[in-house]
């Protein structure tokens, strides 16, 4: 029986961090299909209308943001990652650091998880949209 919690247990921890990894890579898109969406649905469009409008921001922002990354200028190709990769890297921070309050008793190696899973994300994140 302990074996099988342990299981369990660690197959929820993958699924949170994979979880954590999707949120993080779509996070800008994300929020902003969501203001789209609530501006949607608070203009009178519905629910109909919302979930169109939130597909719609959504898509766009990704394609956006590719097509950015695409043009030649360096300073704007960083700009674009800088704005993907920091929400991406701040929630990650902020998601390592509730889990290893509980968990990890020293402060050092704490902050030492937290910014290690920060830049992880972050990476990640620009990775994501640098490819093809």
């Amino acid at each position: 029986m302990l074996v099988l919690a342990l299981v369990l247990i660690l197959c929820g921890l993958v699924t949170l961090v994979a979880l954590a990894q999707f949120l993080c890579i779509y996070l800008v898109p994300l929020a902003i299909g969501l203001v789209v969406s609530r501006w949607a649905y608070l203009a009178g469009g519905g629910l109909v209308g919302a979930a169109v409008a939130f597909a719609v921001a959504f898509t766009l922002t990704i394609v956006g943001i590719r097509v950015a990354i695409s043009l030649p200028s360096p300073w704007l190709r960083a700009g674009v990652l800088l704005a993907v990769g920091a929400p991406s890297a701040t929630l990650a921070y902020v998601l390592m650091a509730a889990l290893t309050s509980c968990l990890v008793p020293s402060l050092v190696w704490r902050i030492l998880f937290d910014a290690a899973a920060a830049a992880a994300a972050g990476i990640a994140a620009m990775r994501c949209y640098l490819q093809p």
